[in-house]
């Protein structure tokens, strides 16, 4: 036995009736055997991007062009480059838990309290954006010795550069910040 997304049970070799509706006539197609193992599974709950430039470049790295993306498409994504696609917010980032590598140059990020919690992050690159608070970074444990941190190009607060990027370099972690604006 087997269950298939919609709830329907049956016999891997048991036959499936395709019915297709033509403008409101009813007209059975054929019957087809369709094998358990070659339908695919997606699970995780639903991830709702805030920029639509962000769910774009998403839905085409995970190959997912239509319905909900859901945190199970995204689990295994390692590295993620999203550099010069115009992106100002990065809602729906907080669900790639397995992010070590992010780059978001050239864009207008202000915001970065959705990489807050993303616990492998290792590398992230910011040059050339509006962020002025790197508390959400200094506030992710994962960005200690070894991490980088590249700000080059951003309009940094007094507080960001004189207390935050220190925390950060006591921690261990390598940051680039020339040309802060």
């Amino acid at each position: 036995m087997f269950t298939d997304q919609f709830g329907l049970t049956g016999e891997p070799d048991a036959p499936d009736t395709v019915v297709v509706v033509f403008r409101d006539t009813l007209a059975l197609i054929d019957t087809v055997y369709i094998d358990p193992a070659d339908t695919v599974t997606r699970v995780g709950t639903p991830i709702t991007f805030a920029d639509p430039a962000v769910e774009f470049a998403v839905r085409d790295l995970v190959g997912v062009a239509q319905g909900d993306l859901l945190t199970g498409d995204v689990d295994g994504i390692t590295v993620l480059d999203l550099s010069g696609l115009n992106i100002s917010l990065l809602d729906g980032l907080q669900h790639f838990t397995s992010l070590t590598t992010l780059s978001l140059t050239d864009n207008l990020i202000v915001d970065l309290s959705p990489l807050q919690g993303l616990s492998n992050l290792q590398a992230v690159t910011l040059a050339t954006n509006e962020v002025r608070d790197i508390e959400p970074l200094v506030d992710n444990p994962a960005l200690a010795t070894g991490s980088s941190v590249i700000l080059a190009g951003n309009p940094l607060s007094v507080l960001s550069r004189t207390t935050y990027v220190t925390t950060m370099q006591d921690r261990g972690a390598y940051r680039h910040r020339r040309h802060l604006r």
